[in-house]
């Protein structure tokens, strides 16, 4: 099964030209998504007061060692809220996430320094997840939590505004934001990227 933190990078790459799209604030969505599959895998849980909090025995592997990695990084410090948490999000997270698409042979690497492209060659797996996008925020039925928290985090990041621009996906853009605003992973990564970007702004 493909991770959410890699489903979530490919959506944010242009299928057209390899662009990673959202870039600046992909470290945080890729944050969050680590941080709801570690909680469906039973890992952590998430209090009250959106502490997290690890699930012993720490030991016990996932399976995915960027998971493992991130879950001793949790054990290891002092419980932080998920906007703390999201907010410390490395660049090299985007990175490591990178380097798992081009293995799986979903996205190659052209070019670099400050100009790459990552041209997208699995593109039914690119097409699959559009459709699944598309599913939930022009859709009315309730999604599943593995689309939600897909669609909440793409949202989070600003990939909404992107893929679904104008005024006829003005109800798309009113449906999405209202699930990012309830998502417990989605909308302090959606605060913490709005606060980076208005810094930088300011």
């Amino acid at each position: 099964m493909n991770s959410l933190a890699e489903d979530l990078l490919l959506a944010s790459i242009d299928p057209r030209n390899g662009v990673l799209r959202c870039g600046s604030e992909i470290s945080f969505g890729l944050a969050g998504a680590e941080l709801v599959m570690l909680a469906a895998a039973g890992r952590i849980q998430v209090g009250g007061d959106g502490r997290l909090s690890v699930v012993e025995p720490v030991t016990l592997a996932t399976g995915d060692k960027d998971l493992d990695a991130t879950l001793s990084r949790l054990a290891a410090g002092r419980p932080l809220k998920v906007r703390a948490w999201v907010g410390r999000a490395s660049r090299k997270l985007a990175s490591r996430y990178l380097d798992r698409l081009i293995a799986a042979g979903a996205v190659q690497r052209r070019g670099g320094g400050l100009w790459p492209r990552y041209p997208v060659t699995d593109q039914a797996r690119a097409a699959e997840l559009r459709t699944r996008l598309d599913a939930i925020v022009l859709g009315q039925g309730p999604a599943n939590d593995r689309d939600a928290a897909f669609a909440a985090l793409a949202d989070a990041i600003g990939l909404a505004w992107i893929l679904y621009r104008g005024r006829e996906n003005r109800d798309a853009r009113k449906r999405l934001r209202q699930i990012t605003k309830n998502h417990w992973a989605a909308e302090p990564v959606r605060r913490v990227a709005a606060a980076r970007e208005a810094a930088s702004a300011g």
